[in-house]
């Protein structure tokens, strides 16, 4: 009888534990999600036309930007945008591409 009880809470634990994974998974895809459209409101906001071929995606509160930009100065400055997002841990610029070689404004 003692075993079958072990068992059975055994099985419990190892249910919850699953269960509490797979909750924990789908709240932070949705943060994610919800960080990601944030970050992408407040580069439209502050950088206007500028951000318009700029993209974000966020996972685990690391913000990745890709697309195409002005110059070098809009790279760094979309980047401290979404940096100052709430929940961005992190941002930075992997395949942003500048139309301009060089920035001279």
């Amino acid at each position: 009888m003692q075993n079958r009880i072990k068992h059975a809470c055994w099985q419990t634990l190892l249910v919850s534990l699953v269960l509490v994974s797979f909750t924990t998974s789908s709240f932070s895809q949705e943060s994610d999600t919800q960080i990601a459209e944030a970050a992408q409101k407040a580069l439209s906001t502050q950088m206007g036309e500028a951000s318009k071929d700029l993209q974000v995606q966020v996972v685990n509160g690391d913000a990745k930007l890709r697309g195409w930009v002005k110059g070098p100065k809009d790279v760094k400055l979309a980047a401290y945008i979404v940096s100052t997002v709430p929940g961005v841990v992190h941002a930075y610029s992997s395949g942003v591409h500048t139309w301009t070689a060089t920035d001279h404004n």
